[in-house]
């Protein structure tokens, strides 16, 4: 497996284009350490983020960061009433059900 990430600027200037609206739901299949996932939450609060990773240790990064981030947001007055509207799965995004997802993003690196 190769592992690569996104590069900020670039991604963002992807998410303009594609505008992903309310209650939309956005999957990140390979999400690796979740870099797209959380930003994508971040900027678009309601928006359904999704990121499927199938190595292990790169999933339990996801969590980590996903309580840890969750954590300071609610320290945080900015992002206090802001939930963090975003899952990781461990599984194979061969096996994903297509049928609700709005937005897929994979980067193969």
């Amino acid at each position: 497996f190769t592992y690569g990430e996104i590069v900020y600027a670039s991604f963002i200037e992807l998410l303009a284009i594609v505008q992903p609206k309310k209650d939309e739901i956005f999957y990140d299949l390979g999400c690796g350490g979740g870099k797209a996932v959380f930003t994508t939450a971040l900027l678009y609060p309601d928006v359904q983020v999704r990121g499927v990773e199938f190595i292990p240790p790169l999933y339990e990064l996801c969590e980590t960061l996903q309580s840890d981030l969750s954590k300071r947001m609610q320290a945080d007055s900015y992002f206090k009433r802001q939930p963090l509207n975003v899952e990781f799965c461990l599984d194979d995004l061969l096996l994903v059900d297509f049928g609700t997802i709005n937005i897929v993003y994979l980067n193969v690196t």
